[in-house]
């Protein structure tokens, strides 16, 4: 795998977790003073699980395997 497209991959996995932080800080916060109305805990709380996952877990894992078999 390229150099360039190995950043590349660590950029995308970077921005995910770091919106992944972000939803669990809004998280994290909306039990101290609540959420304005019209949003629900449960869908916050979903789209950080598959952020979670999908986005910098897969991304990291993925970069891992490839340098792992050296493709």
């Amino acid at each position: 795998m390229s150099e360039r497209k190995l950043k590349l991959w660590l950029i995308i996995a970077f921005i995910s977790f770091l919106f992944t932080a972000m939803l669990g800080g809004v998280l994290r916060y909306a039990f101290v003073v609540g959420l304005p109305d019209g949003i629900q805990f449960r869908y916050l709380q979903h789209a950080h699980s598959h952020v979670g996952m999908m986005g910098w877990l897969y991304s990291a894992l993925y970069i891992f395997i490839l340098i792992l078999f050296d493709l």
